[in-house]
């Protein structure tokens, strides 16, 4: 019998709190002029916490949620995986110039290599870990 993962579900709560991370990252990495859409999925990927896609032209991205992870969702990870989405749309412009040279799939490794620098940077214990204080705000959903 395969040793199994723990899976946390995750509630509209949780949903909440990643929509606010996602607004409040949007706004650090001037991307104002983005419509972010977030929205809940199942993925049978149990290591993939959520998925973006991204038009540059349109400036619109959305951000699906897996619906159980892996990985507890505390506060600190909502707020990193939030921030990785963000990045991502961030970096999009990038990797479109890049794949008249490139293949996407080496663009995606080098995305991730960005990113994952930053979330050690900001995240790790040895980074600029951010305070939060969300409580005080109050979040609506806006996952279905």
């Amino acid at each position: 019998m395969e040793d199994q993962q723990p899976r946390y579900k995750i509630t509209e709560e949780h949903a909440a709190k990643f929509a606010y991370y996602v607004l409040d990252w949007q706004e650090k990495l001037s991307l104002s002029n983005y419509k972010i859409y977030i929205s809940m999925k199942h993925n049978r990927d149990e290591n993939t916490y959520a998925e973006t896609e991204s038009s540059s032209e349109y400036k619109t991205a959305t951000i699906e949620i897996n619906d159980y992870w892996v990985t507890d969702p505390t506060d600190e990870f909502l707020d990193e995986i939030a921030f990785h989405e963000v990045s991502e749309i961030l970096l999009y412009p990038m990797g479109e110039a890049l794949e008249k040279f490139y293949s996407k799939e080496y663009i995606n490794i080098l995305t991730h290599n960005i990113i994952r620098t930053w979330e050690n940077l900001i995240f790790r214990k040895d980074g600029m870990i951010r305070d939060r204080d969300i409580k005080k705000k109050k979040v609506k959903s806006i996952v279905g």
